[in-house]
């Protein structure tokens, strides 16, 4: 719903499955022993998660040392955390250096271990145009935090660049080893709006490719001696639309091939194309990446090569989705894609050369053969509705404008907020279509609650409610999406009075949720006002 975004200020807007154990050596105290010590802990009993009861004894469970005593706490917390937010942790402390460089590499290390075990394994990708006030849009939402598999190793890399090249190198020869997969990435139904997307990797392998362009030490680590048989290495795990446009990009943005180099990944680039087979969904949110391929042909006639069999692969790529069952929002498209490609043709002067598209004839797709993509948006039920008119009461007055300091502060005001905490006290998970969409609507409702009586020291409730909520909340099987939930209460609540920072901070500290615990003592490690 529109209103909701309006309302609640709600800030707007992978594929499931674990990838691959790593075979990176890890000495000393490796902290994947720890993440076996305390795996059926963590993920063989339900309800919140409890730190005292997970934690071991000091003698068991090995720590990171680091200079400041306050960190090495915060990582003994974080270890008995699922394995995603035990590395993101770890990364953050890394990348913001709060402990000694020495330090850094073996933890890094460790966090890209534990990554191979995250819920998720890729970031997301989403129709253009959607509703952000949806269950889809709450999954993507929580996409961006970076919790999957490729994310965080992929920021372990990032850090080991600095320290440590060759080091880097092993890592990304590890990750490397969880794409390569001989088959083509699994097709996406025309019922979904979201499709996996792995173009952090090709970004990643550019930066590579830049920070070893002077060091070929570095990049025989790989066992390449040249730039274009490590980006041929690249190219060839591209088993999607997405990916293929993501190689395409790859190749476009380093300007450093010659021309017998560039040839070779073009050439890579063709392989791929001719094999790939995704299903419409993924075709059509590709093809603004695999357009971008007019770019890779004008490199290769200024290096006077020629882009014919390039084009080619193309044009094949193109036919083979254009002609196949499309999904009913996007069958509608096929005259334009090919006049794009068609018209592409011509200002490159390879329209002799490459045979153009003839729609009508070379296009025969049945349009609306397979159905649209389904959206579920979120207030809809009677009871999250009549809560959320409830919110728009307490929170405008006259006009649609927000409600005076002394308004809030009026008797009159302060039983309406008392009806509606009522009111939200009856509000039940049975009232939902599931636990997701409860869980989402009732904590910002919460989260709203808060914000309008932030200035009012009087009212702590909102504060303890809040956190106290969103602890008992805990979902295993929407960890993502609950903490994505978690994490934007949070950064609001940090822009909030101090006063209210601390009451919330420690609330989620005495919250029972090891979680919130944890985060809430990074905010607290990382600096929250004390004045106020």
């Amino acid at each position: 719903m529109k209103q909701y975004s309006r309302v609640l200020s709600c800030p707007r807007s992978q594929e499931v499955g674990n990838s691959s154990s790593p075979s990176v050596v890890v000495g000393g105290c490796s902290l994947v022993r720890v993440l076996v010590a305390t795996a059926c802990a963590l993920f063989c009993v339900g309800g919140p998660l409890n730190l005292e009861a997970q934690e071991q004894s000091p003698e068991k469970q090995p720590t990171p040392a680091c200079e400041n005593e306050e960190v090495s706490g915060l990582l003994r917390h974080a270890l008995a955390l699922p394995a995603e937010f035990a590395s993101d942790i770890i990364l953050t402390i890394a990348e913001k250096d709060l402990c000694s460089r020495s330090e850094i590499a073996q933890w890094v290390i460790d966090s890209f271990t534990l990554a191979s075990h995250a819920r998720r394994r890729l970031p997301q990708a989403r129709m253009s145009g959607r509703s952000t006030d949806s269950r889809n849009g709450l999954i993507y939402a929580a996409s961006s935090l970076g919790l999957d598999s490729l994310t965080l190793k992929v920021r372990a890399i990032r850090v080991l660049l600095k320290h440590d090249r060759h080091a880097a190198m092993r890592l990304f020869f590890d990750l490397h080893s969880t794409f390569a997969h001989p088959t083509l990435a699994p097709r996406v139904a025309c019922t979904s709006e979201i499709v996996p997307d792995p173009d952090l990797y090709y970004i990643l392998a550019r930066e590579v490719v830049g920070a070893v362009s002077a060091d070929d030490s570095a990049l025989q680590t790989l066992g390449y001696s040249h730039a274009h048989e490590f980006l041929r290495f690249v190219i060839a795990t591209a088993n999607s639309p997405l990916a293929i446009g993501s190689a395409i990009e790859l190749v476009n943005q380093i300007s450093s091939l010659e021309s017998d180099s560039l040839a070779i990944v073009s050439g890579a680039l063709a392989d791929s194309l001719r094999r790939i087979d995704a299903g419409d969904r993924a075709f059509m949110m590709a093809l603004s990446r695999t357009a971008r391929i007019e770019r890779t042909s004008v490199l290769l006639q200024q290096a006077e090569r020629s882009p014919q069999p390039l084009l080619e692969a193309y044009r094949i790529y193109l036919l083979r989705h254009l002609t196949g069952k499309r999904c009913s929002d996007g069958a509608q498209a096929s005259n334009r894609i090919v006049d794009r490609f068609n018209a592409s043709l011509k200002r490159l002067g390879m329209h002799e050369s490459v045979s153009p598209i003839a729609n009508g004839k070379d296009v025969l797709a049945t349009s609306g053969a397979l159905p649209r993509a389904e959206d579920d948006p979120f207030w809809v039920s009677g009871q999250s509705r009549q809560i959320l008119r409830a919110v728009q009461r307490l929170r405008y007055g006259r006009g649609g404008k927000p409600h005076s300091k002394e308004e809030i502060e009026s008797l009159q005001w302060r039983q309406r907020f008392d009806e509606l905490n009522a009111l939200i006290s009856t509000w039940k998970i049975d009232d939902e279509k599931d636990d997701l969409s409860y869980i989402f609507q009732k904590g910002t409702i919460y989260l709203a609650l808060l914000e309008m009586t932030a200035e009012n020291t009087d009212y702590t409730q909102p504060s303890t409610l809040l956190a106290s909520f969103l602890a008992s909340s805990y979902s295993d099987g929407h960890r993502i999406e609950w903490y994505y939930i978690v994490d934007q209460a949070f950064k609001r609540v940090m822009s909030l009075p101090p006063a209210v920072q601390r009451t919330f901070l420690d609330s989620a500290i005495r919250s029972g949720n090891s979680i919130m615990e944890v985060r809430a003592r990074m905010a607290q490690l990382l600096g929250v006002d004390q004045d106020g």
